[in-house]
């Protein structure tokens, strides 16, 4: 609960739009746990609205090492794909497609800085079709290749 807690307060002070989005995502973390620990029957009531992309974030969170289509998230809501992304867009600030691939490099670049994995197992987990792939979205997002992020990593 306390990782929870602080990956929270470091998401609240960023100023990156997935991070707001993940701050919503660690608050209903943290609802659910404390329910599922708690004595007490708590009823939570969340807007359908709220349910629905609550849910498509945390199936994207979790299925990120493959490729999700927007027909894939549509169906989820039972929904028309054309009609979800604009769902999505007006919840969230983004299409789907950015949200995953923003989360993607997230997740890679924490991946640079915490192992010692290949770039090419990093790509592969992080549902990059290769290592180039990964190094070219990498740069666009960061300004800096994984490589280059690494060796900062290594000087420190």
């Amino acid at each position: 609960m306390l990782s929870l807690f602080t990956e929270l307060f470091h998401k609240y002070k960023s100023e990156k739009l997935t991070d707001k989005l993940d701050v919503k995502s660690l608050a209903f973390k943290i609802l659910s746990s404390f329910i599922a620990t708690s004595h007490k029957e708590v009823k939570v009531l969340l807007s359908d609205s709220d349910e629905k992309i609550s849910g498509i974030l945390a199936y994207i969170n979790q299925n990120l090492d493959r490729h999700i289509s927007n027909t894939e998230l549509s169906e989820l809501c039972y929904q028309h794909p054309n009609h979800f992304v604009r769902f999505f867009k007006k919840h969230t600030g983004t299409t789907p497609q950015q949200y995953i691939t923003e989360r993607r490099v997230q997740m890679a670049k924490r991946l640079i800085e915490q192992t010692d994995l290949k770039f090419s197992d990093i790509a592969e987990r992080v549902g990059f079709c290769d290592a180039p792939h990964l190094s070219k979205v990498f740069k666009r997002f960061y300004s800096l290749t994984p490589q280059e992020c690494r060796k900062i990593r290594d000087r420190h």
